[in-house]
């Protein structure tokens, strides 16, 4: 996996911009097939603030969180920026439980409907919902 070679995944993105909808799906799919792993229910806050899901602030948490922090990476993928960002880790969390996510910043107008939408799924607050 290229990837996997060292180093963060965000400095990778940043250095290439953005990704295209094609590549962001193909480093997707090794993600979801290679990364997740099966979780017990968790209390601990662990991981990088960037990617926590609003479960693990909460400290009531599963393998929904995986689905989360890669809604995080298919989000910077896309636009090469975080969906949740702040100066002060407490205010990456303040941002993550708003879940606020700003789609009108390029490249976001000419991003797909269908992978705007993959991102607010796999984003939402609530994965017990609906």
């Amino acid at each position: 996996m290229e990837l996997c070679e060292g180093g963060e995944l965000f400095d990778r993105i940043v250095a290439r911009g953005h990704y295209s909808e094609r590549a962001a799906a193909v480093v997707m799919k090794t993600i979801v097939e290679d990364v997740f792993m099966i979780r017990e229910r968790f209390s601990e806050i662990v991981g990088s603030p960037y990617y926590m899901a609003p479960e693990v602030l909460k400290r009531n948490y599963g393998p929904e969180i995986d689905i989360w922090s890669a809604g995080v990476i298919l989000y910077i993928l896309l636009c090469g920026v975080p969906p949740f960002w702040a100066e002060i880790e407490q205010g990456v969390a303040q941002a993550i439980l708003r879940g606020v996510i700003d789609f009108k910043r390029e490249p976001w107008p000419s991003i797909s409907d269908s992978a705007k939408h993959l991102v607010r799924l796999m984003l939402e607050p609530d994965p017990n919902f609906g």
